[in-house]
């Protein structure tokens, strides 16, 4: 069952943490909202973010997740 284009939203993403050894990122919105990229997540390779850099990911409002990111910076 896709997500309806309303469900979703894109927003500017700040890599707080890298998680190599279980293969995550987890990124912060500038109101605290928390995310997790993986390897599965489509437009980054999560191997050469850095923390500090900045992502745009579009996001579902209703079970909050992460569908794609891309480096602005």
């Amino acid at each position: 069952m896709g997500e309806k284009s309303g469900d979703q939203h894109e927003v500017e993403v700040v890599v707080l943490a890298l998680v190599p050894e279980f293969h995550q990122v987890v990124v912060k919105t500038t109101d605290g909202t928390r995310y997790v990229l993986n390897r599965h997540t489509p437009g980054v390779d999560l191997l050469k973010l850095r923390e500090g850099q900045r992502l745009l990911c579009k996001v579902t409002r209703r079970l909050p997740r992460v569908l794609n990111a891309q480096a602005i910076d």
